[in-house]
């Protein structure tokens, strides 16, 4: 695989930990959950290979959600960075994740994000959704650097 293409993998996978974050952090806390009350295996059971093993697929289990949480706390810390507008605008960004379709030729999420965020931060502000409007290029670039910033801590943190 070139280095390009690579890149491009590895924005896609900071781009997905950045949008899909609640999700994420909702399922990670259920799945510890699950492994903390799931049955104690006793210590004299024979040591076996194999799907039947529960020490060793607790044990998987518990290596996944370290490296789910060296993710989450990666876009914590990624998310502090960000102003007071950014984390707004990823706010509606995180809403808007779900729209794939085009309108108009442009990414749904865009026309959305454009209405919502400054609906959003005028509120915020006190003051109208006209004064707050965000250019399309303007969101996209916004969309490109949170990503970016992601995926270099990401690199960083060993979870790409």
């Amino acid at each position: 695989m070139n280095a390009l293409a690579e890149i491009k993998r590895d924005n896609e996978i900071a781009s997905d930990w950045l949008l899909y974050y609640p999700f994420r952090r909702r399922q990670y806390y259920e799945d510890l959950l699950d492994v903390e009350n799931s049955t104690p295996v006793s210590a004299e059971v024979n040591v076996k290979t194999g799907p039947g093993n529960q020490t060793m697929q607790k044990a998987v289990k518990m290596l996944e959600l370290s490296k789910t949480e060296i993710w989450l706390q990666s876009v914590e810390d990624v998310e502090s960075t960000f102003s007071e507008k950014k984390r707004i605008f990823l706010q509606v960004r995180r809403e808007a994740a779900y729209m794939v379709k085009t309108v108009r030729g442009r990414p749904a999420w865009v026309i959305y994000v454009q209405r919502h965020y400054a609906e959003r931060a005028a509120a915020r502000y006190n003051t109208t959704p006209d004064k707050l409007w965000v250019h399309e290029n303007t969101l996209k670039d916004w969309w490109k650097d949170m990503v970016d910033t992601m995926a270099r801590v990401a690199l960083k943190r060993g979870c790409l």
